[in-house]
């Protein structure tokens, strides 16, 4: 008869053999899973495929959404003889930028580096998404050895390990998937099996029903325009309160270190925003934007904000931009071309700094006065005798007259009626009746004939 002791290492060897098999199939279903269901030709994707077949690199734009779809290489190429490529990704935090840049510079001898940064980018804790998506695109062409040292780095970001948010790394599949649907899982897996993936990109584009194009050199410009109606108590959505992420300014001194230790020009530029963007960072924008601008004049960087440009250098109004902080192609063009422009001077010898307002009183006041367009408008409402006495506040330049219209909604037409016409006035009483909401619209435009469409917001308000 068999020992208890071999028995027992029968049914080890069974368990040992059946958690492999398991393993074996989860790894398999995770695998087809993976190429089923995320998106073949994603923007990271398109950018490091399209960098491993460009030979001649020296000028890179680097950061996340604001650089990947407003800053054009095509400007820079054109302004400063450059071969420019822009690295950026959305969502891609400082340290993947820090990696970017690092790699990059270890393949090609840059000129220069371009960091296009915003608040949000310091205060915004890394998402692991974007970073999955970052990874995987970086590893296409990379040695086996580079690969497992690129998934050790995310695997074991500090970030992330051992958090649950790091059982993403093995699952990506469940976050960034096209449409669960037959037709657009068929789709994306001939897609694969095509092997095109800038194709693939296009189609996925207009799949999504965005605006946006991929156009080369890592750039893809969004072609629509912001509308002209605000949300009522919305222009971001991420967490204002959020202070200055520790982390992010480590990985952002190891960037400005990191050019300045292999003798590469950095520019780092805060990205500009619409001014209700600048409203609602308030106090905190003009507090600890200065740290960004130290941490980087101490390593020989060069910083610009671009909202404190003077408005006669470069004029981005409502209609540069898709949302509030992020532009248009027509508005990344000018950016593009102010910014390859000032590049150019600084190598030449010249002192811009001129050209900037500063972070002091002083400096916000003038940003402030510069503003002559209404660029987003909201309300607050309290009962008053014989309805709701709405308030409306726009966002503006100090000095810019603008002018309210009110219309309420009439239920029986299903039209807008004019409840009271332009006035000065911000404040309008609108007659509420048996506690029925009433449904209204509010329009404010510049009195100076400098804005053509008034922003407007529609709001109810009940007795």
């Amino acid at each position: 008869m068999p020992t208890s002791k071999s028995t027992n290492h029968g049914m080890l060897r069974r368990r040992i053999t059946t958690f492999f098999s398991l393993a074996f199939v989860v790894v398999v279903i995770d695998v087809a899973l993976c190429l089923a269901l995320e998106p073949f030709g994603a923007h990271s994707e398109l950018v490091w495929t399209e960098y491993r077949a460009t030979r001649d690199v020296d000028t890179i734009l680097t950061g996340a959404s604001y650089t990947a779809y407003g800053l054009n290489p095509r400007m820079f190429d054109t302004t400063l003889g450059a071969h420019t490529f822009n690295m950026a990704t959305p969502g891609q935090s400082l340290q993947d930028t820090l990696t970017t840049i690092r790699s990059v510079s270890e393949e090609h001898k840059l000129d220069r580096v371009v960091l296009n940064l915003g608040y949000y980018s310091v205060s915004s804790y890394p998402r692991i998404n974007s970073s999955i998506m970052f990874t995987q695109s970086k590893c296409l062409g990379e040695s086996p050895i580079q690969v497992l040292s690129d998934v050790g780095s995310l695997v074991f970001n500090e970030h992330y390990f051992g958090k649950i948010l790091s059982l993403s790394c093995a699952f990506p599949w469940c976050y960034d998937h096209v449409d669960h649907t037959p037709k657009a899982i068929r789709d994306n897996i001939n897609n694969r099996l095509k092997g095109d993936v800038f194709a693939a990109g296009a189609q996925y584009s207009k799949v999504a029903g965005e605006s946006w194009v991929y156009e080369g050199q890592g750039y893809g410009g969004i072609h629509h325009t912001r509308s002209e109606q605000s949300v009522p108590g919305q222009v971001l959505i991420d967490n204002l309160e959020m202070p200055f992420y520790e982390p992010n300014i480590r990985s952002f001194t190891q960037i400005c270190k990191l050019c300045k230790d292999k003798g590469i020009p950095l520019y780092v530029v805060a990205s500009p925003h619409s001014p209700s963007v600048i409203a609602e960072y308030g106090d905190r924008y003009w507090a600890d934007m200065p740290r960004l601008e130290a941490i980087a004049k101490e390593a020989g960087a060069t910083y610009m904000d671009f909202n404190l440009l003077h408005r006669d250098v470069l004029d981005l109004d409502p209609t540069s931009y898709t949302d509030y902080t992020h532009t248009n192609v027509e508005g990344s063009e000018k950016l593009s071309a102010t910014l390859a422009q000032l590049i150019g001077r600084v190598e030449s010898g010249e002192d811009v700094s001129g050209l900037f307002y500063g972070y002091d009183s002083q400096g916000r006041s003038a940003y402030w006065d510069s503003i002559y367009f209404v660029d987003s408008v909201d309300y607050t409402s309290k009962p008053a005798d014989g309805g709701v006495l709405v308030s409306a506040s726009a966002v503006t330049g100090t000095n810019t007259p603008v002018a309210y219209r009110y219309e309420v909604l009439n239920k029986t037409s299903g039209k807008y009626e004019v409840l009271r016409d332009y006035s000065a006035d911000p404040n309008c009483l609108i007659p509420t009746t048996n506690s029925e909401p009433v449904t209204f619209r509010l329009y404010v435009r510049p009195t100076n004939g400098r804005q053509d469409t008034p922003r407007w917001l529609e709001g109810t308000v009940r007795s």
